[in-house]
């Protein structure tokens, strides 16, 4: 059993509208973040991310798009908007991403068909990521593209588009801890006889990932009483039980540990039960059984 620590992070959200050309685009970018350590004074450019919003982009008859005719023809591979930014030198080329086609190879739009079309594909909601240039920052570009020609719809540089939000921190995978057995999940005290005691155990493997460290609970107890330091162990068709004492490491330790975690931490525990053949006194022959269960979690 596994459980998720899920870490929120508060980022600034920057809205925005424009008129570009005789466009209307209303957008943000929600979120940038840095990849990898901080960078030496010498460093030129580093990996970023960047995930923007785009809710609303509305043409009219003005636009630079459709002033052939008033309409727009999509060839190869539809009508898309695309986010684009140019690499720093160290990448080359460019990044981008393109949206859902709103209209297929082979339709001509009116820009009132166009804006009927694309409300199908927003928002337009995705993320970028480029070799950013430290020392001088790139300009990121909205398009639109009919599968012949790009039209631009705005630009983070000339105050058509938002302008790039403050930079933050990747933020960490959440730490995920799980159990895998290393053999049989059962533990068989075999036949016993009153006064006769047993300590048998299993052995299972505890291992976490993520991108942070923290404190995990680990517990062997009884499936229908969690908590509890012993599991009921009953005989089929009948109100006879017995108990046996759960406990991690060693028979008579706790069944519950509090363990340091991090990214990468593997360790196997053995779980132990321990059987008290005093109870079996007056109790008719006949086969016992229960369930335990691990609990490993992230706290």
């Amino acid at each position: 059993m596994r459980r998720l620590i899920i870490f929120i992070f508060s980022v600034p959200i920057l809205f925005y509208s424009a008129m570009v050309q005789a466009v209307y685009v209303d957008g943000r970018f929600t979120d940038w973040r840095w990849e990898g350590p901080p960078p030496e004074p010498e460093t030129q450019a580093r990996w970023a991310e960047i995930d923007f919003h785009y809710s609303t982009i509305m043409f009219d008859d003005y636009d630079k798009a459709f002033a052939n005719g008033k309409t727009v023809r999509c060839t190869n591979q539809g009508c898309r908007l695309r986010l684009f930014i140019f690499n720093h030198a160290a990448a080359g080329g460019h990044s981008e991403t393109f949206s859902a086609a709103f209209a297929p190879e082979g339709a001509v739009l009116t820009s009132y068909e166009a804006n009927q079309l694309i409300r199908r594909i927003l928002p337009f909601t995705s993320t970028v990521r480029f070799l950013y240039a430290l020392h001088n920052p790139q300009c990121m570009y909205l398009d639109f593209t009919d599968g012949s020609y790009v039209h631009r719809l705005g630009s983070t540089c000339d105050g058509t588009l938002p302008p790039l939000p403050p930079t933050t921190p990747r933020p960490p995978e959440p730490l995920s801890c799980a159990v895998t057995w290393q053999s049989s999940g059962e533990i068989d005290f075999g036949v016993m006889t009153a006064g006769e005691n047993k300590a048998k155990g299993i052995a299972a493997k505890l291992a976490c990932q993520g991108g942070t460290s923290g404190k995990a609970r680990l517990r062997f107890t009884d499936v229908n009483q969690v908590g509890a330091n012993t599991v009921t162990l009953r005989k089929s068709g009948t109100n006879d039980e017995i108990k046996a004492k759960l406990s991690i490491g060693e028979p008579d330790s706790s069944n519950e540990q509090v363990i340091d975690v991090s990214p990468g931490f593997n360790a196997t525990y053995a779980f132990v039960a321990k059987l008290d053949g005093a109870q079996l006194s007056g109790i008719d022959a006949g086969t016992f059984s229960g369930n335990a269960l691990i609990v490993f979690e992230v706290i």
